[in-house]
């Protein structure tokens, strides 16, 4: 018998229908186990901000029709497909990496990390204009609630707010309720340093305190002054009869000021 040694193959991998049909080659691993390409697509590259492609694995058509997408984790034993495209999302503009995992026939697609919103406060004081938004005004992620944006802020009794998203250096969507409705701020929600807490999701715990329950500002105690909107305090509910409680200081209070539990 004759012996020889075996020859060693390396494994092919194509990314095929971005940017065209004719095939981009993947660039393979060092390891040989995966392959991955790294292309930069925007939304106008896509029709309805959706492409499709397949792969192509050691010469043969691999796809599974699925529609990727931010959040999806990729898919396993993609089987050989010539009929279904695959689809991906292309929601903003950025570098997306295909990467294909030989041993599993998976694919999972990485996206470009998408930039915070901007979320401002603007009102009568600051004459509703774009060039007046300035970093003291932008609301900032609250780390204690996911989809929240916390901003403090002096308030006086009598201005009209609104929170406003400011896409591509111009206005968005206005909170609450559009362009047309403001909150009038009275004196028992103005103050030196008012927390307002903002979901542009709503909340309807905060319905109470204006429709849509886009943000609240908790009302400052009238017997001690003390103002219950400081960084380390949060709604903790809001009861039918539109009794506002919050979390202070790790302690529960009514809006009165007077502690709970």
């Amino acid at each position: 018998a004759t012996f020889k040694e075996p020859v060693e193959v390396d494994p092919t991998a194509k990314l095929m229908g971005i940017p065209d049909w004719n095939g981009a080659d993947m660039d393979l691993a060092l390891d040989k186990l995966s392959a991955s390409v790294t292309m930069h697509l925007t939304p106008s590259d896509a029709d309805g901000d959706t492409l499709t492609f397949k792969m192509k694995i050691n010469g043969g058509w691999r796809s599974n029709g699925y529609l990727y997408h931010r959040g999806f984790v990729g898919a396993t034993d993609i089987v050989d497909n010539v009929d279904d495209n695959m689809l991906v999302v292309v929601d903003i503009e950025g570098d997306y990496t295909f990467t294909w995992t030989f041993a599993d026939n998976a694919l999972e697609i990485t996206f470009p990390a998408k930039p915070e919103p901007n979320y401002y406060l603007i009102g009568s004081k600051q004459s509703w204009e774009i060039d007046n938004l300035t970093d003291d005004l932008k609301f900032a992620a609250n780390p204690d609630a996911e989809g929240e944006y916390i901003l403090t802020v002096a308030l006086e009794a009598g201005e009209l707010i609104k929170v406003v998203e400011v896409v591509d250096g111009d206005f968005g969507t206005w909170y609450p309720g559009g362009w047309e409705t403001d909150y009038l701020v009275d004196a028992a929600h103005a103050g030196a340093a008012k927390t307002i807490y903002f979901r542009p999701a709503g909340n309807a715990e905060w319905e109470a305190f204006h429709t849509g329950g886009f943000f609240f500002i908790a009302a400052n105690d009238p017997a001690t002054g003390i103002n219950n909107t400081d960084a380390n305090a949060k709604v903790e509910k809001v009861l039918e009869n539109c009794q506002v409680f919050i979390i202070k200081n790790g302690q529960i209070f009514n809006v009165t000021g007077q502690l709970v539990k």
